[in-house]
């Protein structure tokens, strides 16, 4: 019983094959993803990606840290990706003490490249980001949830890291 309340609480497990297309995301996805969203400094990602507050998306999400980089317990990892899904974004944020979600203002721009993903334009540099795509790739194999891009301030923190 614990180990699979703790796979829950981790989010999707990396599988192997295809990912599957699933009904709605948990709450505390759309509320971390909804406050990203509301935030100005993530617009200029949705538009490169065709995509803008109010539409639709796919999504993909892991809670936890992203292997190879420094440790993030408990960061909410949210890929979005763009309708020819060939590109994408990963955004992060974090619950603060209060459970409040806190947007990381660096993520990553993802570009499909064959079967795997590059990340690039985020914090850290060339070994970040080949942790990231490494990630990415790995994160494909996961549900993947349409979603409203809707910007939300109810369950967010004020300020940003």
């Amino acid at each position: 019983m614990v180990l699979l309340s703790s796979l829950f609480l981790a989010g999707p497990v990396f599988g192997g094959g295809q990912s599957k297309d699933v009904g709605s995301a948990p709450d505390s996805v759309t509320t971390a993803l909804g406050c990203l969203v509301a935030r100005d400094y993530i617009r200029p990602a949705l538009l490169d990606l065709k995509l803008a507050p109010g539409r639709f998306a796919w999504i993909r999400y892991y809670i936890g840290t992203i292997p190879g980089i420094e440790p993030t317990p408990g960061a909410f990892n949210v890929a979005v990706y763009s309708e020819d899904a060939l590109h994408g974004y990963l955004l992060l944020s974090f619950r603060d003490r209060e459970g409040k979600f806190v947007a990381v203002r660096d993520g990553y721009r993802l570009t499909k490249v064959g079967s795997r993903w590059d990340a690039d334009m985020g914090n850290g540099g060339m070994w970040v980001y080949k942790a990231v795509g490494e990630f990415a790739t790995k994160l494909e194999k996961s549900p993947r949830y349409r979603v409203k891009l809707a910007p939300r301030r109810e369950g967010c923190a004020a300020s940003d890291q």
